[in-house]
């Protein structure tokens, strides 16, 4: 009978232990959760920019435009940013998007800009490449994100000297180059 209360005790004393790393590696959630193939940016430019492609009718001069986006496609992009609270400028080099939140890393995009604002998102926003034009789209934060001081619902086109109001921070876009 004392054999059985020792045994109970020990089951006790594992599970206690078990329970207490799983939660101190995150407690149950899916750091490593499924993706689908096609990257993030990738399928956020099919939804939000669909193609004329997904359309009945298609023109020619619409076709020969679409060649020119892939050859655009090649060519990266070099942005500066600057947080104009910390005066920091930050520099990415990409070809399809850069995301910005609090988080310190994703794989869904080529480079993160983390802002330690507890007001930001995980995945606050994020700047994606169409053709030969930057845009800012919210990724579904629970603030908002504005681009001079207006609140964006959309995708919105970007270019040097437009503030990213995200949190209590300012994001200044200082310059933006693109490969030749």
């Amino acid at each position: 009978m004392h054999w059985l209360i020792l045994l109970s005790i020990i089951i006790l004393v594992i599970l206690s232990i078990c329970f207490s790393v799983w939660k101190i590696n995150g407690g149950g959630q899916n750091k490593y959760r499924l993706r689908s193939f096609e990257s993030l940016p990738e399928r956020i430019k099919r939804e939000v920019f669909p193609s004329r492609n997904d359309e009945e009718e298609s023109d020619d001069e619409y076709d020969e435009h679409e060649d020119d986006e892939d050859e655009d496609e090649d060519r990266r992009w070099k942005l500066q940013i600057e947080d104009l609270e910390t005066e920091e400028v930050y520099e990415f080099i990409f070809y399809d998007g850069i995301g910005i939140g609090r988080m310190e890393e994703t794989e869904e995009y080529e480079g993160f800009l983390e802002v330690p604002d507890p007001r930001v998102s995980k995945l606050h926003c994020a700047i994606v490449s169409k053709g030969n034009t930057l845009f800012l789209q919210d990724e579904g934060s629970s603030n908002h994100t504005f681009l001079n001081g207006k609140q964006i619902t959309r995708p919105m086109e970007i270019q040097a000297e437009d503030v990213i109001g995200i949190g209590g921070s300012k994001l200044e876009i200082v310059k933006v180059f693109r490969e030749v």
